[in-house]
């Protein structure tokens, strides 16, 4: 008897696979859902439905209902009226926030979808809801008449809190419509955070008022990064913005000559190239210097009360290796006569004195991890609370065991650097590799994974261009830290990402 009840139970599992995998066919989706329980049927929208919101969500509910009810139309050319009431009619979609629900327990962008007489959206919370409506709608543009939904309820949730892409627009200006696409199409895919790389050795792209005559001639206004701030607000995003001191600081020390280190290996870098060092174009800020210092901090404190998230990523990256560090005399100097046992300590603790000024503004600091590659050394190290944006896979784990909270966005894996590409696959996201045999990391301190997209040497290529060389990446990527897998083979995952496609157009356009 017991072993017909596990037989029993097998067949019925196996069924259950069987049917899951034959329904959702009609419905491509990306990421794919964790756990879909199929039921016979299917429900259609139609004229009559509307979406329906209770009284007492009404004010957190409404943004993310006029959304839900813009892409809809988009996809299917009904209008739905938005209601509020306490209970929804066959074939609406009624948007319910449970937060005492037991199966939300544990994360905040968990939800429940459900669609049987009508379809029913819940969550802990609006992050959730937004999630919910993101899978209906590729339900529905992927379905054959684009109104019809398979019956069943499906509940999901990330693996990971943070699901990310960077964008360095320091080297190169990326246009606002393109930002605007990039976070629609984001949250499509259930990503929610974008890095901004605002600076680099060659341009500075955010418009200042502190230091007139400071920015790019492409760069992003007051009154843009609002604008940003808005759109990721709508869609569920945080924007980290970065603004990259004390090193990549080129177009700073040009635009500020004194803000330089004097010494010729603090000077010039690699990273440059020759033809800047060959003009003696400084690198590196000089930090052992005070007003330097102030001159840091008056920058930062203009532009971290503008964004709304709750980090600021200060860079940290790329200063000279310890042999350039020995050979400059006032590091040296400063090195001294503060006691430490390291020219690299004389960084550490700048970054822990603006760790202090980006608290004070209610925001946690991030940075690379630049103090431990190669042979940097220090004695001192970065405070606990700073989150370590590691891109070095040979440091990943002992920063890890040290205790940090880390983004891992490994230059190996997940660097899309169109310009840089070469035969070795350097700057190429391997989606083959990523999509079937990668394992992420899931220590607890492990907040998430991005891609990271760099700009360097691919300075005259457009905005779609660089979508175009990144979009796979941030596909695979997207479906591998959500925690689902929806094919066999990457192959599989990119003829769903051909029927999902773009997102609905961003509400702003």
């Amino acid at each position: 008897m017991k072993k017909n009840i596990v037989l029993t139970r097998t067949l019925l599992i196996i069924l259950s696979c069987f049917f899951s995998m034959t329904t959702l066919a009609n419905h491509a989706l990306l990421p794919a859902l964790k756990e879909w329980h199929p039921s016979q049927g299917q429900l259609k929208l139609n004229k009559n439905s509307s979406i329906v919101i209770n009284a007492t969500d009404e004010k957190n509910l409404l943004p993310t209902a006029e959304l839900l009810q813009q892409d809809i139309k988009f996809i299917t050319n009904l209008n739905l009226k938005i209601k509020v009431a306490n209970s929804a009619k066959a074939n609406d979609i009624y948007l319910n926030i449970e937060p005492k629900n037991e199966i939300f327990k544990g994360t905040a962008e968990a939800y429940q979808l459900t669609i049987r007489d009508k379809i029913i959206i819940s969550a802990a919370n609006n992050h959730g809801i937004f999630y919910g409506n993101q899978t209906l709608l590729q339900m529905l543009k992927t379905s054959k008449d684009n109104i019809s939904l398979s019956k069943g309820q499906g509940i999901d949730s990330p693996d990971f809190k943070v699901r990310g892409i960077m964008l360095d627009v320091g080297r190169r200006y990326f246009e606002m419509e393109y930002l605007e696409s990039l976070m629609r199409n984001m949250a499509w895919f259930k990503l929610n955070t974008l890095h901004l790389h605002f600076t680099d050795w060659v341009g500075f792209r955010l418009q200042s008022d502190t230091y007139p005559g400071l920015a790019s001639k492409e760069a992003y206004s007051k009154e843009d990064i609002r604008r940003l701030q808005d759109i990721a607000n709508q869609y569920h995003i945080n924007i980290v913005p970065e603004i990259d001191v004390p090193a990549h600081a080129t177009f700073m020390t040009d635009f500020k000559p004194d803000l330089a280190f004097s010494c010729e290996s603090m000077r010039l870098a690699k990273w440059q190239g020759e033809e800047s060092n060959k003009q003696n174009k400084a690198w590196t800020i000089d930090i052992t210097k005070q007003k330097n210092r102030d001159w840091i901090n008056a920058l930062l404190n203009e532009f971290i009360p503008l964004f709304d998230g709750p980090y600021f990523h200060v860079g940290g990256d790329e200063y000279q290796y310890d042999p350039q560090k020995y050979q400059c005399p006032e590091l040296m100097q400063t090195m001294l006569d503060k006691g430490y046992g390291r020219p690299g300590d004389i960084f550490i603790e700048w970054l822990n004195e603006v760790n202090e000024l980006v608290k004070s503004h209610g925001k946690q600091t991030k940075i690379w991890n630049w103090w431990r590659f190669a042979d940097n050394k220090t004695t001192l190290q970065p405070a606990k609370d700073i989150i370590v944006d590691v891109w070095n896979l040979p440091r990943q784990e002992q920063i890890i065991k040290d205790g940090y909270q880390v983004v891992l966005t490994p230059e190996s894996l997940l660097y899309v650097s169109p310009g840089l590409e070469n035969s070795d696959g350097y700057g190429i996201v391997d989606t083959k590799k990523i999509y079937e045999k990668w394992q992420p990391e899931t220590q607890g301190n492990v907040l998430g994974y991005k891609v990271s997209i760099w700009s360097d040497k691919a300075l005259e290529h457009s905005d779609q261009w660089f979508e175009g060389k990144s979009i796979e990446a941030k596909a695979v990527i997207a479906e591998r830290i959500w925690g689902s897998k929806g094919s066999e083979s990457v192959n599989g995952l990119l003829k769903r990402l051909s029927a999902v496609g773009n997102a609905p157009p961003s509400i702003y356009h």
